[in-house]
């Protein structure tokens, strides 16, 4: 190998290493994972006050339609950065679905201890709808 050869190497494992290490920096410092905020927006307790449901907006940047989470919880959980409803995921499909702020609109409903009635409108995107979480029915109907 001439001369040449290695420094071309050389130069060429340098911006290889410093590529790798830009990346790592940019990653650290925005942390992907973190990017996106939620916001609680309702909570209704169940009639034995042993279950709560918190509904609450997700929002990752600019890019993304605001995303409407709601979850069914123990009484003294409190919502953290990032969560993501265990039992409802919705946005408006880029504003075709009605909106009431930060989210798509939508009524809740505990008919008893045991079950669960979310309202939610037309046209929204739904990414989950779990029908039973912990014992809890949860039924679903569109708003025309």
């Amino acid at each position: 190998m001439n001369k040449f050869s290695k420094i071309i190497l050389i130069i060429f494992g340098v911006l290889i290493f410093g590529f790798i290490v830009f990346i790592a920096i940019i990653y650290s410092a925005f942390n992907f994972n973190d990017m996106c905020g939620t916001k609680l927006i309702k909570t209704e307790y169940s009639p034995d006050k042993k279950s709560k449901i918190i509904i609450f907006s997700q929002n990752c940047g600019a890019i993304s339609d605001f995303s409407t989470q709601i979850s069914i919880v123990d009484v003294d959980y409190k919502l953290k950065e990032n969560d993501i409803g265990n039992i409802f995921s919705a946005d408006s499909d880029h504003h075709k679905a009605k909106m009431n702020g930060e989210i798509i609109e939508l009524n809740t409903k505990w008919k008893n201890n045991d079950t669960i009635e979310i309202e939610y409108a037309e046209n929204s995107r739904i990414f989950k709808n779990e029908k039973e979480m912990n014992g809890i029915i949860i039924m679903y109907k569109q708003n025309k």
